[in-house]
């Protein structure tokens, strides 16, 4: 083949295998990767997303075909040929292509003919080496999907041929060369009268048909071959007009390669010329019969006879001669136009033009010109038609590209050839057009591949080459002109001996020629001017057979240096292991020693080849071998080391002890591919442990029965031991804390100060003496619990006094301060509710005069301009009451008047009315089912009141009050001083300023506050309700962030009571009411109410005073009404002991108590004391006018 010839083909192979990277820029194509390493799965993964792919990731055979069979759409397979477990890479791509054809490219660590057998007979696009690089993987990736491609649309080209072929209406065949029969249809094997099994491979020369041959001799010859003669089938029994038109077909180079044949039935034309003839005949014999009537018409009508033939044949001749053009004509696969010579105008066009254009008739086009057809870009106009069309008038033809139009308005690409003609005696020029769109974009295509693959050459990282058969260079990348330091016109085409020296040019030829001989992919090393390179040749095959050979070359100078320290470090790193006084292995995955030291060897009693590819069980006793073994797989499957102790059995030797210590080791992929161990004799280590052991054991139970927490340090101040205590008051556990400093572990800050506290393990190491803290610290735990403690710290000196060590002992006080606080103020409050008590009392009979004289005027009052002044000293008076009954809280011997009540609703009406009117909302999160409590609505009103009024002047921008409740069991264990049982626990949050922890202590003391205006009974009044109904108080806050108050009341075993207020406006009664009170003016204005009401006022100062006036009136018979006393009278019978002796003389009588200890027992159970109800001074005329329409309002 010439040299210009040769370049051309491998340009074509060239172009085949390029990377056209930029065509895929918008479209993502999706691969399938099919690799059985998870690790390189990722990584590959990884390199194709980055260059715009999208993946499947398969890790098995299995998996990659169901993968490949389901409905995605998939691109390209990259195939791992080495698949592991399951069917290797090779089987997988088969059962994949025999059922989806998809371009596959394999995937391999290593070459070698193995893997190329593997392969042979599966449809592939390529093979990568694994770790050659992104580059090379994304060039083979592209390559094999353009070469694909190509493929395709080969494919379609044929299968639309075979198309046409089959179903021409006309007898149709190939052949080759030698005139042997490769192809035919139907038509064909029916006119010749056999069948596709004989005909197929049949030799043409030996069929009987002696034209046909010559014919087919014509062809074969270059020339077209044509006959028309009546043909006799191979079997003799048909006989079949035809005309057969034989031509060559040729080669790009216009050297015969075959040819093909038409064969057209032409029965229906020979029978019409039939038919004509027998019409002729009978005219003749017509015309003989008038001859002997009319004589003179005989010559007449011979003429007319001999002209009528003429006719009839010239006009037979003309109807064929119209039918073959119009067939040529209609059924061309080209547009042909037919145009008028002077004008250009179009006077008739072809079926394949209207499809083509996309018109429905002719009509649409007859007398158009080219504008309609043509775009109107420049160049394309009808003046530049006619200007083609007058060339081709001047010359035989003329052909060129044209941009065209159809009825749409859709532009596309047409090849025209002109030719001028004859037709009926008028010049018109033939325009054969034909639609090249696809051609012009495969060749913008080429165009572009062409390009990016120059530049591709000329940019490589990598040295890349293609050669010829004669292993000379016909293309390499730009930085060989660099490697060998000529310009590429002095290296392409050149031999191996022209370009390297002659021992490696030698070495080059014989793998080249190994290549083409074989067909094989092979790898090799090579040094070239003190630089190491890598390369990978593989052949590039045509029609079946190596005909060009491909490859790359990587410089891998850096490597190899690097590879020679890396050897050297090996080197360096296996004489340490060796001069190690440790026995170290190492196994693969199958527990089979691969490296073995020394001193291994040694301890074995056994030489090193005795040892590696041994196992355990190869080496020592089953059990121990079975252990080893776990021990190995546990490493493996967690990727931990551990760190063990095991007995050891040298062949020959006593048992041992052995401290082992075994991690995993990794390939380069990140893969756990076996174990490395190391291990020491600790036997005599271990004996004395036992000892020790034995000595901490003892300690440990000791430490163990104390109730305090132990913390014992050596003498740099290390922990060593923990108590259990010590474990929960730090929150450190023993094997955490062992060998950190005490400071780290035992965290003390100053209860009061907050600073750090020296430990007293340090005062005691410096002192050398006991250390005591003169103060309680607090002690700060792992989680950051806060702990009140008590510590000490004492030296531990050996037998020489001198210091080894300080065990420090603290005690957890926290409780303990707890309960003292809450002793001292329940202290605080019972010394302040004596001095209340008092107060209140004597403050409540001055109100009760004011409130009761108040009320009285204005009953009497006439003049309404007064009321609002009434109304409003009364208003004042009622808050007077109020704090007189929080002073009175704290009296000696107050009970709240209490009933079983829902809180759910009373805590929400209370909340709400507290913030009503402020910019604070609340957030309820209150249980349906929270139990019912014991309680006296008033006071735990008033607990709720204050808590929420704090909660609110704690947020002065505003903010979310937090209001839950629950149902809670307390055991002995959760609160100091509540009886275990039932409680119902409220907690009011807010998220203000919170509180300073230095007056925490402080805020339940009574008249304590940081407010200016504050008088300090809010919290102390709360906390003294609380207690007196069986509960609880409790706070916490962290300053900054806010606080929370709980409250814990004690579950009622009753029902919730359900009492109706009644809303009395007056009260109307008679008789004789009796009046006892110490203080004259309550008896005087407890005298004027009771006279309003209508009754008769008799009023006393002492007990038996009335006593002895009943026992007086009931031996006159005279009724008593009612009776009202005084709970306490100085120095003379209260109310509950003369009730008591009214009782014995009737125990029907309304007796009510009155006073202004309203937490007194008898005012909160009056009945239980013998009275009927109770009245709490200083009360309004409306509430006695209350209690007594209750009572006595019916009688």
């Amino acid at each position: 083949m010439p040299a210009a010839e040769g370049a051309g083909h491998i340009y074509v192979q060239e172009l085949l295998l390029l990377i056209n990277n930029e065509s895929g820029k918008n479209m993502k194509r999706t691969i399938l990767l099919v690799e059985d390493e998870i690790v390189s799965a990722r990584a590959i993964s990884a390199v194709l997303e980055k260059n715009g792919y999208l993946t499947l990731i398969a890790h098995s055979g299995a998996e990659a075909v169901a993968l490949a069979l389901a409905d995605f759409n998939i691109s390209l397979i990259l195939m791992d040929i080495n698949l592991g477990e399951g069917i290797d890479g090779a089987d997988t791509a088969k059962q994949i292509l025999a059922c989806r054809s998809l371009p596959v490219i394999f995937l391999t660590s290593h070459t070698d003919d193995d893997y190329i057998d593997k392969l042979k007979g599966i449809t592939r696009y390529g093979c990568v080496l694994k770790n050659s690089g992104n580059f090379l993987l994304i060039s083979s990736i592209e390559m094999a999907y353009e070469l694909f491609s190509m493929h395709r649309k080969v494919q379609e080209s044929e299968e639309k041929y075979r198309l046409v072929f089959d179903y021409s209406p006309l007898g149709l065949v190939h052949f080759d060369e030698k005139g042997v029969i490769t192809t035919c249809n139907d038509i064909f094997v029916g006119i010749i009268g056999s069948s596709h099994k004989a005909l197929n491979g049949l030799d043409m020369f030996k069929l009987p048909d002696v034209k046909l041959k010559e014919s087919v001799r014509s062809a074969l010859n270059g020339d077209l071959g044509y006959y028309e003669d009546v043909y006799k089938s191979v079997t003799a029994d048909k006989s079949t007009p035809v005309r057969i038109v034989f031509a060559p077909l040729k080669s790009t180079d216009g050297q015969v390669i075959g040819g093909v044949g038409v064969i057209e039935d032409v029965t229906e034309r020979k029978q019409a010329i039939d038919l004509l003839r027998k019409t002729n005949a009978e005219l003749e014999a017509t015309n003989e019969e008038l001859v002997a009537t009319n004589e003179e018409f005989e010559a007449i009508n011979e003429e007319l006879i001999i002209s009528n033939q003429e006719l009839m044949i010239e006009k037979q001749r003309a109807e064929e001669s119209e039918r073959n053009y119009r067939e040529i004509f209609d059924f061309s696969n080209d547009a042909i136009f037919i145009h008028d010579s002077e004008t250009g105008a179009i006077l008739d066009v072809n079926q394949t033009m209207l499809k083509m254009y996309g018109y429905e008739n002719k009509d649409e086009v007859i007398n158009g010109n080219v504008s309609s057809i043509s775009a109107s870009d420049e160049g394309y106009t009808s003046a530049k038609a006619q200007e083609m069309m007058q060339s081709a008038m001047a010359s035989e033809t003329r052909t060129f590209e044209w941009y065209a139009k159809k009825r749409s308005g859709e532009l596309f690409w047409v090849e025209v050839t002109l030719k001028d003609t004859v037709i009926r005696n008028e010049k018109r020029i033939i325009a054969a057009t034909r639609d090249i769109t696809k051609r012009k974009s495969v060749e913008d295509e080429l165009r572009e591949t062409k390009e990016i693959f120059t530049l591709f050459m000329e940019n490589s990282p990598i040295y890349i080459f293609f050669k010829d058969s004669s292993i000379r260079p016909i293309r390499l990348s730009k930085n060989y002109e660099e490697m060998l330091g000529r310009p590429m016109s002095e290296l392409i085409g050149k031999t191996m001996d022209e370009l390297f020296p002659s021992d490696l040019a030698k070495s080059m030829i014989e793998d080249d020629k190994k290549i083409l001989n074989e067909g094989k992919l092979i790898t090799i090393d090579e040094e070239f001017n003190g630089r190491f390179y890598h390369t990978i040749k593989y052949p590039i095959f045509k029609d079946g057979r190596p005909a060009y050979l491909a490859g790359y070359t990587i410089d891998v100078t850096e490597s190899k240096h690097a590879e020679r320290e890396l050897n050297e470090s090996k080197l360096l790193l296996h004489q340490l292991i060796e001069s190690l006084p440790q026995s170290i292995y190492a196994k693969d995955s199958d527990g089979r020693f691969l490296f073995a030291n020394r001193n291994y060897c040694l301890t074995q009693n056994r030489q090193l080849e005795e040892i590696i590819g041994k196992t355990d069980y190869d080496l020592h006793p089953s059990m121990l071998a079975d252990k080893y073994r776990r021990d190995d797989i546990l490493v493996m499957e967690t990727g931990r080391a551990i760190d063990i102790e095991e007995e050891h059995q040298p062949i020959g030797g006593q048992d041992i002890i052995v401290q082992v210590i075994k991690t995993p080791f990794y390939n380069s992929a990140g893969e756990i591919r076996g174990t490395l161990g190391i291990f020491w004799d600790i036997t005599e280590r271990k004996l004395a442990e036992g000892k020790l052991a034995s000595e901490k054991e003892r300690l440990s139970v000791t430490l163990r029965s104390i109730g305090d927490g132990v913390i014992t340090t050596d003498i740099t101040g290390r922990v060593e031991i923990l108590n259990r205590v010590a474990e929960e008051l730090t929150g450190w556990k023993q094997d955490d804390a062992y060998g950190k400093q005490v400071a780290d572990i035992f965290n003390i800050i100053s209860e009061i100060t907050r600073k750090p506290q020296v430990s007293p393990v340090l005062r005691a190491l410096q002192t050398g003496k006991f250390e005591d803290s003169t103060n309680n610290n607090i002690l700060v735990s792992k989680d950051g619990t806060e702990r009140i403690i008590m510590e000490s710290g004492a030296p531990i000196k050996d037998k020489n006094s001198n210091t080894i060590g300080v065990v420090l002992v603290f005690r957890d006080i926290t409780e303990k301060r707890k309960f003292e606080d809450a002793a001292r103020n329940t202290q605080k409050l019972e010394s302040l509710g004596v001095l209340a008590g008092g107060i209140a009392h004597d403050f409540n009979n001055l109100l009760g005069g004011i409130f009761g004289s108040l009320d009285l005027a204005k009953l009497k009052n006439k003049d309404s301009n007064l009321d609002a002044y009434f109304e409003g000293a009364l208003g004042a008076i009622d808050r007077a009451r109020g704090l007189t009954q929080q002073l009175l809280t704290f009296s000696r011997g107050g009970t709240p008047v209490m009933k079983t009540v829902h809180l759910s609703p009373f805590i929400q009406e209370t909340v709400q009315f507290a913030l009503s009117g402020s910019n604070v909302s609340c957030r309820f999160n209150i249980p349906d089912d929270l139990s019912p409590c014991y309680f006296d609505k008033n006071q735990i009103g008033q607990v709720i009141d204050n808590l929420i009024i704090n909660a609110q002047q704690s947020m002065p921008m505003g903010g979310v009050i937090d209001i839950s409740a629950e149902n809670i069991y307390l055991s002995e264990k959760d609160h100091l001083y509540l009886r275990p049982g039932d409680y119902v626990g409220i907690y009011i949050k807010d998220k203000g300023i919170g509180i300073p922890r230095d007056i925490m202590p402080f805020i339940f003391d009574p008249f304590f506050s940081t407010k200016a205006k504050g008088h300090g009974l809010g919290l102390a009044t709360s906390y003294s309700i609380i207690n007196r109904h069986g509960g609880a108080l409790e706070a916490d806050s962290v300053p900054g962030e806010g606080s929370v108050f709980r409250i814990f009341l004690p579950v009622s075993s009753q029902s919730a009571e359900c009492n109706p207020e009644k809303n009395f406006i007056c009260h109307k009664g008679h008789g004789l009411i009796v009046v006892m009170d110490d203080e004259e003016i309550i008896l005087n204005i407890l005298s004027d109410m009771l006279s309003e009401f209508g009754y008769s006022v008799v009023t006393m100062k002492d007990g038996a005073d009335v006593l002895n006036f009943f026992i007086e009136e009931q031996s006159l018979n005279h009724d008593v009404a009612a009776m009202i006393f005084d709970l306490t009278v100085p120095g003379g019978m209260g109310g509950i002991e003369t009730a008591a002796e009214i009782r014995k003389l009737n125990p029907l009588i309304p007796v009510f108590i009155s006073s202004g200890y309203s937490e007194d027992p008898a005012m909160a159970n009056p009945r239980e004391f013998g009275f009927t109800d109770s009245i709490r001074k200083p009360f309004q005329i409306s509430e006695l006018a209350e209690m007594l329409e209750k009572y006595i309002g019916q009688n």
